[in-house]
């Protein structure tokens, strides 16, 4: 009796020193997230709301319940509507004007660089003394608008030497895809509508889908009550199905109610520039 006693104790106390042997290899480790982002993308229109559930969940469960917050925390990915972008934008903040160099022979007294619009009009003007910088920065708004994408810029260097003869030297031209900016409380992004569409039809281009991302994203970011998206051009079906086809594809990428998203069709005027662009207005 006495020896199947101790056999018995000697068989739980075994079980007690014994170690659990892990034969598969962990999905995520400490490293996975410190770096939030890192590898959480496996294609490039794969938007991080789709994935940051899952990976929370699995990372969550490989923590255990006995640690601090802190750690709990660190898996989570903010801003959880967004994606990384995997693309380069089109659209501009800031365009780098690359200003003309004077001969130095003659010095520069002061200068000033002229932005002219497609119709010959000065739209920004930058000014200083002494030699000008080589290059400026644009945020591309005059008034109460923004460059016109796809519209062609040209400057045109002022200056006056020491002997006071004034001497004037054309720049490069200024052209953008697409800008972007903020009027008042409303933030805007302009592109060219061929970014995005076959020219002179409403099939999308085959990168069409990085450029429709950009809009969605712009609208997640910027979204406080209004999303207004217009397509300019000539009447008739060709605009009307290109709002269709946008409307359609954006919807798929912003999780919003249809009714809150404001699809309009631009018609031009008789003195606009022929160039077919797209406008997103949020805020």
């Amino acid at each position: 009796m006495l020896t199947l006693l101790f056999a018995i104790i000697l068989a739980q106390t075994q079980g007690l020193n014994e170690k659990e042997v892990v034969q598969e290899k962990a999905l995520f480790t400490i490293e996975d997230y410190q770096k939030p982002g890192g590898v959480l993308l496996p294609s490039p229109i794969s938007p991080l709301d789709s994935l940051t559930g899952i990976k929370e969940r699995k990372l969550s469960l490989k923590i255990s319940n006995l640690s601090e917050n802190y750690y709990k925390n660190s898996i989570k990915f903010r801003p959880v509507y967004l994606r990384v972008p995997v693309s380069k934008s089109i659209a501009v903040s800031l365009i780098t004007i690359k200003v003309p160099s004077p001969p130095k022979k003659y010095g520069v007294k002061k200068w000033s660089l002229s932005v002219f619009g497609p119709r010959g009009e000065v739209v920004r003007q930058f000014e200083g003394k002494g030699y000008p910088p080589e290059f400026v920065k644009w945020d591309g708004r005059y008034t109460d608008e923004y460059i016109i994408p796809g519209a062609t810029y040209s400057t045109i260097l002022t200056y006056t030497d020491r002997y006071d003869r004034k001497r004037n030297i054309i720049g490069d031209d200024i052209k953008v895809a697409g800008i972007t900016g903020k009027i008042k409380d409303k933030y805007i992004l302009k592109m060219v509508a061929d970014s995005i569409f076959i020219k002179g039809t409403y099939k999308l281009r085959m990168d069409s889908s990085e450029r429709i991302d950009e809009i969605a994203n712009f609208l997640k970011e910027h979204f406080f009550g209004v999303m207004i998206v217009r397509v300019k051009g000539d009447p008739g079906e060709l605009l009307t199905k290109r709002v269709e086809v946008l409307k359609h594809e954006i919807l798929k990428r912003v999780p919003v109610d249809p009714a809150r998203l404001k699809m309009e069709s631009i018609y031009f005027s008789p003195d606009d520039l022929k160039i077919y662009t797209i406008e997103v207005i949020a805020g």
